[in-house]
């Protein structure tokens, strides 16, 4: 039986030892030979792998190669089969057969490591197996020890001007970045521009009223009080000179053959904060030609421009409001209702009062009522039949009602005496109204005849008056109803001859030619 052995005292075969082996029939167990081994039991040796050796006979396993040294003999006899990694690579176990490359972003300088080394910030391998780091370029960085093996370019407006470079430094303000992101350059005179900049395009003029004599600089120096720039490039804003000066009511102009410091013209000011235009008068008041403030209106006068029209800024004269008109909150005023003026620059209107109305449109003067006509709810009206009011009466006068045997006028301006023989009741207003002397009149009152009937059925109601059915009988027609003639119909309305017309008394004597457009 393989790997076994007779014994002596006993008929049965045993095992041969790890490190030794026997054949068939054997009687004895032999060591293996250097270079080899075996385990318990065995037929044969085995020669040691790769990586390994024995350097004695009868071993039951091979001796491994140390850390840092490799072998790619099989069945070596000796140690010194071991020999070290070569630069760049690794054996970080013992036994090894070959050695590993370094992985990028680590090195390893000299023979037989068992590690490799992380490349220190400012360094990189972007390839394994490498015996050093090479520093990052200017213009590159790298900010983590055996990072992944590659440098980082700058961002814009960064720079690293020398090679290893573990960050990049900030372009202050009034530079910017390179192409190549090695340095920062300077921002010209006349310019500006803010930290971590990256092209000269960022390299922006001077503001309007500043000014910068220094090249490379983050800001710019503000003109001195009241002085300023014109124009936007560099080249207008790149020293102290160019900041103008107009006078106190002047402006700068920029347009056309007149550039240069011009007066304000008329109903504008000087600015106290812009250079380049000046400032429209306020409301209320005006100003010439080269003003350095507006002059307020006084009051019953209204601001107007060049042309006559009122404005509410940039005026240039004061007018005084016309008659029939009234200053009100800087504006010239049309009177309303019964009011007038007669005189310019008025700050309110007068009432013509209870006794007289405003004699015009213009609303520039108060006049009375003429001769059959009284004033009565800012109107002059006609006298009611049977009263009268003579043209030589008071403008305060109303009119009053005619006596006994007389009656009205048809003008209303007179009472008529009746005939000799004939009487009639106060407040007649027509001949026919003079009866024979002892006639009963058969009608009610506020009813009327136009012959000497007993019988009641010829009683009416008069002209302005209707409704003979109605109690009392014939009321008087209503704002916007007019009757005409003796009737005893109700009161007809003004809509029906004229839409949207009114009467301008409750008592209509007339036809429909007392029915006026609102």
């Amino acid at each position: 039986m393989n790997g076994n052995t007779a014994s002596t005292a006993v008929s049965a075969c045993v095992n041969c030892g790890a490190g030794t082996y026997s054949g068939a029939g054997a009687n004895a167990c032999t060591d293996c030979a250097t270079g080899r081994w075996s385990d318990i039991a065995s037929a044969e040796c085995a020669s040691c792998q790769p990586g390994k050796y024995n350097e004695q006979s009868g071993q039951a396993s091979c001796v491994g190669c140390g850390t840092g040294k490799y072998s790619i003999a099989t069945g070596s006899t000796s140690q010194i089969t071991c020999v070290d990694c070569a630069a760049g690579k690794l054996a970080a176990s013992t036994g090894t057969a070959a050695c590993l490359n370094c992985e990028a972003g680590s090195y390893a300088s000299g023979t037989g490591n068992f590690a490799c080394t992380d490349c220190v910030v400012g360094t990189a391998t972007n390839q394994p197996g490498q015996t050093s780091c090479a520093g990052c370029a200017a213009g590159r960085y790298q900010s983590t020890a055996g990072g992944d093996g590659t440098c980082t370019q700058c961002a814009g407006g960064f720079f690293a001007d020398q090679t290893g470079s573990a960050a990049c430094t900030v372009c202050t303000g009034g530079k910017y970045s390179n192409a190549e992101l090695t340095a920062c350059a300077a921002c010209g005179v006349g310019t500006h521009s803010a930290q971590g900049s990256d092209a000269a395009e960022d390299c922006a003029a001077c503001p309007t009223n500043e000014y910068n004599e220094v090249a490379g600089s983050a800001t710019c120096t503000d003109c001195a009080g009241g002085s300023f720039t014109v124009g936007d490039s560099a080249g207008e804003h790149d020293n102290i000179n160019d900041c103008k000066t107009c006078t106190s009511v002047q402006f700068w102009n920029l347009t056309g053959g007149d550039a240069g410091c011009q007066d304000c013209e008329a109903g504008k000011k000087a600015s106290t904060t812009n250079n380049f235009s000046c400032e429209a008068c306020e409301a209320n008041s005006i100003s010439g030609a080269g003003a350095a403030s507006c002059t307020q209106c006084n009051d019953g006068t209204e601001a107007r421009n060049a042309a006559g029209e009122a404005v509410t800024s940039g005026a240039t004269q004061c007018v005084q409001c016309e008659a029939g008109k009234f200053e009100s909150g800087n504006s010239c005023v049309e009177c309303s209702g019964n009011a007038f003026t007669s005189a310019a620059g008025q700050t309110s209107c007068a009432d013509c009062g209870t006794s007289s109305q405003v004699a015009n449109e213009a609303k520039t003067a108060c006049a009375g009522c003429g001769a059959g006509k009284y004033f009565s709810s800012g109107a002059c009206v006609d006298c009611s039949p049977g009263y009268i009011r003579s043209a030589d009466a008071a403008a305060s006068a109303v009119c009053t009602q005619c006596a006994e045997n007389t009656y009205s006028n048809v003008a209303k301006t007179a009472c008529t005496a009746c005939a000799d023989g004939k009487t009639s009741s106060a407040g007649s207003f027509r001949v026919e109204d003079c009866r024979t002397d002892g006639f009963v009149n058969p009608c009610p009152d506020n009813t009327y005849q136009e012959t000497d009937s007993a019988d009641i059925g010829d009683c009416m109601c008069p002209p302005g008056f209707g409704d003979y059915s109605a109690n009392p009988q014939c009321p008087a027609c209503a704002l916007g109803f007019y009757r005409a003639g003796y009737s005893r119909d109700a009161c007809s309305s003004c809509e029906t001859f004229l839409a949207g017309s009114i009467t301008l008394a409750t008592q209509r004597t007339s036809n429909t030619t007392d029915c006026v457009c609102r």
